[in-house]
């Protein structure tokens, strides 16, 4: 897996300094996204401590909260808006059965959890097992290999 920022975020005692993500965010916050961005952190951090569905598509040494800071700083460098950036940080608890889309949207609104919808239903497709070797969506011939010699 290829890492996409330095580790900087886990603190000595191996909690997650979160005030340092925001701080190096490459995005200007008010006051109120800011708000709206540490109560997903808090809300996804305290989700961790409860019994999941772990898919086994994330990194040995990561978890809900560190891999949705990871996503939602790659969506930062896009540019994207504030929805965006909290549904990147919430999609892996609510993947692994931590969170329910309806914890979602009350918290944080019906555009978030449409999003966190809309992400999930394509890994669904990832998912679906294959009749065939034959490509899928514009795959490559050979792609699907290639990645299954990989892993």
């Amino acid at each position: 897996m290829v890492q996409v920022r330095q580790q900087t975020l886990i603190d000595s005692h191996g909690g997650i300094d979160v005030d340092q993500w925001l701080g190096q965010l490459p995005l200007e916050l008010d006051k109120t996204d800011r708000q709206r961005l540490l109560a997903v952190c808090h809300l996804v951090q305290q989700a961790q401590q409860l019994p999941g569905e772990d898919t086994g598509d994330w990194a040995k040494n990561s978890n809900c909260l560190l891999s949705g800071l990871d996503i939602a700083f790659v969506l930062a460098d896009l540019h994207v808006d504030l929805d965006c950036l909290l549904a990147g940080i919430l999609y892996r608890a609510v993947r692994e059965g931590r969170l329910t889309l309806d914890q979602i949207d009350t918290h944080f609104g019906k555009d978030v959890t449409e999003l966190i919808e809309g992400v999930l239903r394509m890994a669904a497709i990832g998912d679906l097992p294959l009749q065939s070797d034959d490509p899928v969506l514009g795959q490559a011939h050979g792609q699907k290999q290639a990645v299954l010699e990989q892993i």
